[in-house]
């Protein structure tokens, strides 16, 4: 498994959260596949897919790629409170991937949070917002669920739904 993220292809960008956005979702792309079906790949979503980065080919799984240096267990910084809201009184919630890098654009971390544990409680809307508009800003409060549902993987093992060895071994 490569755990380094293609830095070339960050060249045309200037903002780090751009860099950020399309080098992790580059990685996830090449390197994760479904852990809920016999799919050896994710599938990036169409462009400006509400609060879906990835699917499986195979079973439809949605999954939502929140990509982060610094590591926060309890948190994670969101800015689609509506457009998640919206996922959960659909049923359409994503799974959650949270993916650490480190500064030299290595996966550090990597945690999936099945869909199921998502209610709208665990979802906090932000009084202020690092964007403006009507979206408004959330956290997903993690330590929201239960503790021994959080499949945390790290850098030494990252077998959990990233592919190990040759394409389609896991």
């Amino acid at each position: 498994m490569n755990l380094q993220c293609r830095t070339e292809l960050a060249t045309n960008y200037k903002s780090g959260a751009q860099i950020a956005r399309v080098l992790t979702e580059e990685w996830a792309a090449r390197e994760l596949y479904c852990p809920a079906f016999d799919s050896d790949r994710l599938s990036p979503s169409r462009a400006n897919t509400p609060a879906i980065d990835f699917e499986c080919p195979a079973c439809t799984q949605p999954f939502q790629l929140k990509s982060l240096r610094n590591w926060n267990p309890r948190k994670v910084v969101d800015a689609g409170y509506d457009a998640m809201i919206r996922a959960i009184r659909a049923d359409r919630v994503p799974n959650l991937l949270v993916l650490q890098y480190s500064s030299g654009w290595i996966i550090r971390n990597l945690m999936l949070i099945p869909r199921v544990f998502f209610s709208e409680s665990a979802i906090e809307k932000r009084k202020t917002a690092w964007r403006r508009g009507p979206k408004g800003g959330m956290d997903r409060l993690q330590h929201s669920s239960k503790p021994d549902c959080r499949g945390r993987q790290d850098r030494n093992d990252l077998r959990g739904i990233a592919r190990i060895g040759r394409k389609g071994s896991r």
